[in-house]
């Protein structure tokens, strides 16, 4: 259970350092794939895609969360959390 409330914010670019240090750490190719930086920046700029980053106010990205299908209303959602590596598809 999180403590606190946290928000979702839109990533930008300089943010995909910490998705890609996520995606790479123990266990996660379990849940996701890795992508490169050029694979993320293509997405970032894909109508088909969402990327949030969950942050506590004041504090370091907690996890991410991406959201395919966008356009075609077909919602696929990954959800990571980075400080334990719990991961959830729904």
């Amino acid at each position: 259970m999180c403590r606190g409330s946290i928000s979702l914010l839109r990533v930008s670019a300089s943010d995909l350092p910490f998705i890609m240090t996520t995606e790479r750490g123990p266990n996660f190719e379990r849940f996701v794939g890795r992508w490169s930086e050029n694979e993320h920046r293509a997405a970032l700029s894909s109508p088909e895609f969402a990327y949030f980053l969950g942050k506590r106010t004041g504090e370091r990205p907690i996890g991410f969360v991406i959201l395919t299908g966008i356009r075609q209303r077909k919602w696929k959602t990954l959800k990571i959390e980075a400080t334990t590596g719990r991961c959830s598809d729904d």
